[in-house]
């Protein structure tokens, strides 16, 4: 993965994916033991309010991927998902001790 900071309340990455799969005696799925190149992906974090600057943080996550191949079987073919997360947090003993909760939505 690649990882860059924009500014600071702004990074992007991008990533290659890859598996491997060892797949035998299992119904409806051939037998196979692989490793492949799987696609690429991404992610995005823009945070909104900073934690301490408001009384609670919150950033915005975006987690595209783009394959090449079937996540469980390996097999060869084209899917496309994201993970999308609201994160809010906030700090519950000064700088030691943090609250969060993750709204997460994926397609």
């Amino acid at each position: 993965e690649f990882a860059y900071g924009v500014t600071d309340n702004l990074s992007l990455s991008g990533c290659l994916l890859g598996g491997w799969r060892n797949i035998s005696n299992v119904a409806d799925m051939p037998n196979t033991n692989t490793i492949r190149f799987d696609g690429v992906g991404g992610e995005l974090r823009w945070c909104f309010l900073k934690r301490g600057e408001y009384p609670v943080g919150l950033t915005r996550h975006v987690e595209p991927q783009y394959w090449l191949n079937d996540e469980t079987s390996g097999q060869p073919g084209q899917g496309w998902g994201s993970e999308n997360k609201l994160i809010v947090d906030t700090a519950l003993v000064g700088d030691k001790l943090f609250g969060a909760v993750n709204l997460i939505y994926q397609f």
